[in-house]
């Protein structure tokens, strides 16, 4: 955030600028890192990776090819069931009950008849993958409510089977968009979005994106493998924010698939990107006087100064926060809500209108002034 003062003497602002600190790397080395990859990869891939706060994804690969999706199917089943949770139609302490036709030659382990809770069944299916559970769920739950479920969200390409007939498919950029949407808290609701990430989170299968990630590195994923299927899908929340990453692979060794994704993990972590938002803010250097009690309104010239273009509302789109603070740092006001910004190209100025409280107690206060991004996530 950057600082200008405030001074209520009566009341009296002043004012100080910090200069903004430079943007990071553009996306290019990112992409060069993965594109070597692929080409030594000696299978075939889909990739999709993303900042969620970026309309736009930083690196594609076949997004929009169709794949087995082996068990990233269970995410769509997650998604089905935490709505009908919200909506009050399931509890956690439903029993779900373990059927003959819920278990499988691999990857089953409970019999047939074991009884669950709902939220017990669903901490099997994503932790450890379990088969059974995720079957009896999907027959409980029904294919076509999980495809429908997905596509009002936006994800048509995340067909979930409705009969043994079919398999489960997807492209990386419907997992993606369903990626993107949970690490925005608006996958079914915040609450279930919550549940769902802390979930994602306890995964126990970490021989992918993790694998060479830092112990202490957070990655809400899923894993997915069926023959000649080896795939990873989530959010690994680096040090400049959460990052969704997606790698469907097939034709490959097992081995080599699983040394891919994690090479892949590893690049997207350790990338210095540009943030969502740069600009640089012009501030009063002299004291702004104010009432006591008052507003005081200043217009403060901004300027992107980042690569990318701001939205005018929704994804893409900036807001400016303040604070005011004693001398002391001790705060004693901040906005309400972030206000958007108006869409500005990068290098593009333009004046806004900033209406900031005055405190009562005449003093000398500093304010700082910062950027959210559409969620009113502070970005700096």
């Amino acid at each position: 955030m950057r600082s200008l003062g405030l001074l209520v003497a009566g009341c009296v602002l002043v004012g100080v600028v910090l200069a903004p600190g430079p943007a990071g790397a553009s996306t290019a080395e990112l992409v060069q890192q993965i594109d070597g990859l692929v080409r030594t990869f000696p299978g075939g891939s889909g990739i999709w990776i993303g900042d969620p706060l970026s309309p736009s994804p930083l690196y594609t690969r076949n997004a929009d090819t169709e794949v087995i999706a082996a068990s990233l199917y269970k995410l769509g089943i997650l998604a089905e069931a935490e709505r009908r949770v919200d909506a009050g139609e399931l509890h956690y302490n439903d029993a779900v009950v373990i059927q003959d036709e819920d278990i499988t030659e691999d990857g089953s382990f409970e019999d047939a008849g074991t009884e669950l809770t709902l939220d017990e069944a669903l901490e099997a299916m994503i932790t450890i993958s379990d088969n059974g559970t995720a079957l009896a769920l999907w027959h409980i739950l029904g294919g076509a409510n999980i495809d429908q479920t997905l596509a009002k969200a936006g994800m048509p390409d995340f067909h979930i089977a409705l009969d043994d007939s079919e398999d489960h498919t997807a492209t990386p950029r419907a997992l993606g968009t369903f990626l993107t949407l949970l690490a925005r808290h608006q996958l079914v609701s915040p609450a279930a979005s919550d549940r769902m990430l802390a979930r994602l989170g306890r995964q126990k299968i970490n021989n992918r994106l993790p694998a060479q990630l830092p112990e202490n590195v957070l990655v809400a994923h899923k894993t997915g493998n069926l023959a000649g299927l080896v795939h990873d899908a989530g959010i690994i929340y680096t040090k400049s924010g959460p990052r969704v990453v997606v790698t469907m692979t097939w034709d490959a060794p097992v081995d080599d698939a699983d040394a891919f994704i994690s090479s892949i993990g590893a690049i997207v972590y350790s990338a210095i990107l540009e943030p969502p938002a740069n600009a640089r803010f012009q501030v009063p250097r002299s004291a702004v006087i104010a009432e006591t009690g008052g507003v005081a309104r200043l217009g403060v010239p901004i300027t992107n100064t980042g690569t990318r273009p701001w939205a005018a509302a929704g994804v893409g789109s900036v807001g400016l926060i303040w604070e005011v603070r004693t001398s002391a740092n001790q705060l004693v006001a901040s906005s309400p809500r972030p206000q958007t910004l108006p869409a500005l190209l990068p290098n593009q100025t333009e004046t806004v209108q900033v209406s900031i409280n005055a405190p009562q107690p005449p003093a000398n206060y500093r304010v700082t002034i910062g950027l959210t991004d559409a969620s009113g996530n502070a970005l700096a």
